[in-house]
């Protein structure tokens, strides 16, 4: 992965919390930039690019950089990384508010 992962990690060792470190990656990053109405946040009708990782980024933002713990990576509606399907990614296809949300932070 890119620097980012470490930077969510210094964040943290300057007294953010995970959680704090991730939304100024996400969220306040969008507002700073004025684009909040379209990126930043998980929500119905949101532009989204998503990670999803073996851990939980929201207590210890250093599963982000152990490449091992990447399983998922969907950037622009694609697939590019799948280690959790046996599905062909070919066919995996996500239209907006066909998910659900499994796990609350």
């Amino acid at each position: 992965m890119g620097s980012n992962a470490g930077e969510l990690e210094i964040y943290v060792k300057l007294g953010m919390t995970p959680m704090e470190a991730l939304q100024t990656a996400t969220k306040n990053a969008a507002e700073a930039m004025k684009v909040d109405e379209h990126l930043g946040t998980l929500e119905a009708g949101k532009l989204a690019d998503i990670v999803i990782v073996d851990g939980d980024p929201s207590r210890d933002v250093r599963v982000l950089q152990d490449k091992d713990n990447i399983k998922l990576v969907m950037k622009e509606g694609q697939v590019h990384v799948d280690k959790i399907s046996s599905r062909p990614r070919s066919i995996i296809q996500c239209e907006p508010g066909s998910w659900k949300i499994l796990d609350r932070l």
